[in-house]
């Protein structure tokens, strides 16, 4: 499997725009610090966007490390160490969004025996990542929205 970074970085700003969409009490962020804030609450989101349809697969797809040489984190590892709240990942084809407490997430994945991983080579590094059930995890998430399409 080989990454796309324009591709990907596309497909990740559709889904923040429905999320935003959705929750536009939310300011969006740079992406840096986190995608969005609640300013009422100080909490964070971290937005990601699977291009699959819900029918299509039965797992999240989790970012382990966004390069394992390095053992950078990646996910909702990254987003845990960045102290963000909410982990968001969605299916814009299905138009399902799932919440989760970062936290609790990590906890969770890190309680599973054993990860199906997956590599993903991109020019000069390789990032790995975890296939998850959705059944395993889904019981965590705090909500699961519909975005209402315009």
């Amino acid at each position: 499997m080989s990454a796309n970074f324009r591709t990907d970085l596309a497909r990740g700003q559709v889904g923040e725009d429905l999320f935003h969409k959705q929750f536009p009490h939310l300011t969006r962020l740079s992406g840096r610090e986190a995608d969005f804030i609640d300013e009422n609450t100080g909490a964070t989101y971290e937005v990601k966007t699977d291009s699959r349809s819900l029918a299509a697969t039965p797992n999240f797809f989790m970012e382990r490390w966004s390069d394992v040489d390095k053992q950078k984190p990646g996910g909702p590892w990254q987003a845990l160490g960045k102290g963000i709240t909410y982990f968001v990942y969605m299916f814009p084809v299905s138009n399902a969004i799932y919440i989760f407490d970062t936290a609790t997430l990590v906890t969770a994945l890190e309680l599973l025996e054993k990860p199906n991983k997956r590599n993903i080579a991109n020019r000069s590094w390789i990032t790995q990542g975890w296939l998850v059930p959705r059944s395993e995890i889904i019981e965590i998430a705090k909500g699961l929205h519909y975005v209402i399409a315009d």
